[in-house]
């Protein structure tokens, strides 16, 4: 059995998605928050692959800053979700909501105050 990876850079870079046996390779990307203004996820040019669904979330408290941590894809919210005020607490949405997101379509997270969090976010 012949297995194939991409690093994550590898992966954003080209745009390739796919190995050569046409298997999707899920993709992991991680973001930190920078307070009230929205970071891009992917880059400024938004999602580098084709319809892709977000399956899976980990977050992981930096400070003691209450706040809610909000992934949008485009201006829709796909998911808010209060993080406490215990540093490196790691917490998980119970829901998503418009979980796919689309070639271009930009992907932010944020903070509704100064608390920030490291987000991982597995797309399929």
């Amino acid at each position: 059995m012949r297995y194939e990876s991409l690093t994550i850079n590898e992966t954003v870079r080209s745009g390739k998605d796919k190995t050569e046996h046409g298997t999707v390779m899920p993709i992991v990307m991680a973001a930190t928050t920078n307070g009230t203004t929205p970071v891009n996820v992917f880059s400024s040019k938004g999602c580098p692959f084709p319809s892709r669904t977000l399956v899976a979330v980990q977050l992981t408290a930096l400070d003691t800053t209450a706040g809610n941590i909000i992934l949008k894809h485009g201006s829709n919210a796909v998911f808010t979700l209060a993080k406490g005020t215990a540093a490196n607490a790691v917490l998980g949405p119970a829901s998503l909501a418009n979980a796919t997101v689309t070639a271009g379509q930009a992907v932010t997270v944020e903070s509704s105050s100064a608390g920030n969090a490291t987000v991982v976010l597995i797309y399929a």
